[in-house]
């Protein structure tokens, strides 16, 4: 996944992770694989809060940051994705990725305000061939 978002060209600013030994875990595995130069934040919303607590620390990001990954947990990122989007039903499967887009400044974020672009899975990218 790191390198598809690479090589997509979505290499992030910033990577959030929870503070979980597997997310943190995954998100040195994504950044080394996709060469991101970014740096890896443990944020402790990410793992002891809902989409709320996600929502927050998302908020508190710089106006000039762009591009971020956040690892976390299920059942939250589907809920979250959900939310964000303004519904729909998100399956967020292990290893998932999915890209939202916003025009507005983090600090403005809020529910139903972002668009779900693409949701791509480790299944999907294997099926496709990409990365063999």
């Amino acid at each position: 996944m790191g390198r598809f978002i690479a090589v997509g060209g979505f290499a992030p600013d910033v990577v959030l992770t929870s503070p979980a030994v597997r997310a943190r875990a995954t998100a040195e595995l994504a950044a080394e694989a996709g060469g991101w130069e970014a740096p890896i934040e443990v944020r402790d919303g990410l793992y002891s809060g809902g989409g709320e607590a996600v929502l927050g620390e998302l908020r508190q990001l710089p106006r000039e940051t762009k591009s971020v990954v956040a690892v976390g947990h299920e059942p939250v990122w589907s809920g979250l994705v959900e939310a964000l989007a303004g519904g729909g039903r998100v399956r967020f499967p292990t290893a998932a990725v999915a890209c939202l887009t916003c025009g507005r400044s983090w600090s403005e974020l809020a529910w139903g305000r972002m668009e779900l672009r693409w949701l791509v899975t480790p299944k999907l990218l294997r099926r496709s061939g990409f990365g063999a």
